[in-house]
């Protein structure tokens, strides 16, 4: 009879635990926070499985700082891997999987580069095959997906997110903010570029400077391409 309380029990604690999207997205706004407000952050957690999450998510916005915080990307692979079989939001999976591509890119390692590639590759494709209408892990799919060489070949399905997202956006389907509407059209327009129809990629790159415009945006993707219609226009 104990052992099946302790198996209910058990159950119970793992249905229990499991953060909802809204929780993990007010995790996520300390992407735009600076590293001595993440740290100070990092330094009052404690090892609960709520504050392991919240620890992981802060790495991961130490990783993806200009420049990124040494070995952040590997911290976060760390703490957020333990939650890659439990019963979490797709959105913390999706996380790892960020985690993993910026551990590919700062691991020394050749070996371990690819070993991050590669799960980050599987992780994320198993994360969407889950619901392919999730607008938001696609988008973080196609920005890591699209930062891979070419002898991934993932560039065609980051593309094809960020053309299901251009299709919601402009039908109006969901409701699409605009700074990562500025990144999709930035991102086509390089897809574009790299199959030499360089009109098409010049209207894309125009209509994120359009958005960016008409919304006071002046993040990466809107410099990029504002920079690129510069010197492909002339």
């Amino acid at each position: 009879m104990k052992w099946i309380l302790s198996l209910c029990m058990m159950i119970l604690c793992s249905v229990a635990f499991s953060l909802d999207r809204l929780q993990i997205m007010n995790f996520s706004s300390y992407f735009d926070s600076n590293v001595s407000v993440v740290n100070d952050e990092i330094k009052k957690l404690g090892n609960s499985e709520e504050e392991k999450i919240k620890k992981g998510i802060l790495y991961l916005s130490l990783a993806i700082q200009e420049p990124p915080v040494e070995k952040a990307s590997l911290k976060a692979v760390e703490i957020l891997k333990e939650f890659e079989k439990k019963n979490v939001d797709r959105l913390l999976k999706a996380y790892l999987a960020m985690s993993y591509s910026l551990g590919s890119r700062d691991d020394k390692n050749p070996l371990k580069k690819m070993k991050y590639a590669d799960n980050c590759i599987k992780l994320f494709n198993a994360i969407v095959a889950e619901d392919e209408n999730d607008w938001y892990v696609r988008f973080l799919r196609a920005q890591c997906f699209a930062a891979f060489p070419d002898f991934f070949k993932v560039g065609d399905i980051a593309e094809s997110d960020f053309k299901f997202l251009q299709n919601l956006y402009e039908n109006k389907k969901e409701n699409i903010h605009p700074t990562i509407a500025v990144r999709v059209y930035y991102y086509l327009g390089e897809f574009a570029k790299s199959k030499k129809d360089l009109d098409k990629a010049i209207a894309f790159w125009k209509k994120a400077v359009s958005i960016a415009d008409e919304n006071h945006i002046t993040n990466d993707s809107y410099r990029k391409a504002k920079a690129r219609i510069k010197v492909f226009e002339e």
